[in-house]
């Protein structure tokens, strides 16, 4: 059987509800679908959070549970994409992505004996463009891309690289 760190590899069912009763997406040939689980970042080997688009929530998942699922923080926005960044043994910066609604939000994530997300911020946009991505740079600044909308780009917090 396929493992990864020694634990055996298993399904994990996220579901949330349509939260803002969203009409499903229109994917080419493949036809309609609604949006779920848009994107994941690992925190360890065993801990990773997820991003829910139309279930306007993200998560913390542990692996070696049997009920992975540890906790979900209502989001305010759409979400596309999910990055973490360790700031202790304990504690990460999480960044989502906002889609057309705001550039990114982040949160302090501290796993302790409970799970807490605390909102640090909710960057919004300065023009009429897409965040399709949030990550963090090797120094730790965000980067986001902008893939459509007014001004295609990456950005980060000292820079910006326009996109024809």
């Amino acid at each position: 059987m396929l493992c990864m760190n020694n634990i055996p590899l298993k399904v994990i069912k996220w579901v949330e509800p349509n939260h803002r009763n969203d009409p499903p997406l229109h994917i080419a040939k493949s036809g309609e679908r609604y949006s779920t689980v848009t994107g994941i970042a690992w925190l360890d080997n065993y801990m990773f959070v997820a991003a829910h688009r139309n279930g306007l929530a993200i998560a913390v998942f542990d692996i070696r549970l049997t009920q992975p699922l540890l906790q979900v923080k209502a989001i305010k926005h759409f979400s596309d994409t999910i990055a973490s960044k360790k700031i202790n043994e304990n504690t990460w910066e999480i960044i989502v992505s906002g889609c057309y609604e705001c550039a990114f939000s982040n949160y302090v994530l501290t796993i302790n004996q409970s799970v807490e997300f605390k909102l640090l911020s909710v960057k919004k946009h300065q023009d009429v463009s897409f965040s399709h991505g949030a990550n963090y740079d090797h120094e730790g600044n965000y980067i986001l891309s902008y893939s459509t909308g007014e001004t295609p780009r990456i950005e980060t917090e000292k820079k910006i690289w326009k996109l024809p």
